[in-house]
């Protein structure tokens, strides 16, 4: 997704579609994490860690299988402390776009391997005991 094109942008529709793509596919955890994002339109981990009472360690685990499967990406914000001191915060986003190609893609990886299970089936001879039956 563009940094022009904002959540409220987004259809309701891609929203519900990422969602219970999410849901079908992963753990209740994730689909946590991923309600708040669409929710919110993105949230820096910290506010996450408040919202979903994760340890840290589960939430950075959660994130990164849900990145990895490219449905969320994450910015690098940088903010300054009153002190001067530089502090980096990872804002997560919901990366629509991807997301869509994602699911097409694990839509036609399922479709061409039940097409193969079929051809495999029909393929196979069939051979019956006139004894037996």
């Amino acid at each position: 997704m563009d940094d022009s094109v904002t959540p409220s942008d987004v259809p309701d529709v891609v929203k519900r579609l990422v969602r219970t793509v999410v849901r079908s596919l992963y753990s209740v955890e994730h689909s946590l994490a991923i309600d708040l994002l669409i929710h919110n339109g993105g949230l820096n981990e910290e506010n996450l860690l408040e919202l979903l009472k994760f340890d840290k360690k589960m939430l950075r685990q959660i994130l990164n299988a849900l990145k990895c499967d490219k449905f969320i990406h994450s910015r690098l914000k940088i903010e300054s402390n009153p002190d001067g001191r530089n502090i980096r915060h990872n804002h997560w986003v919901v990366d629509y776009r991807m997301a869509i190609n994602v699911i097409k893609y694990k839509l036609h990886q399922i479709q061409r391997k039940l097409e193969s299970v079929e051809k495999d089936k029909s393929r196979r001879a069939s051979f019956r005991c006139t004894n037996c039956d």
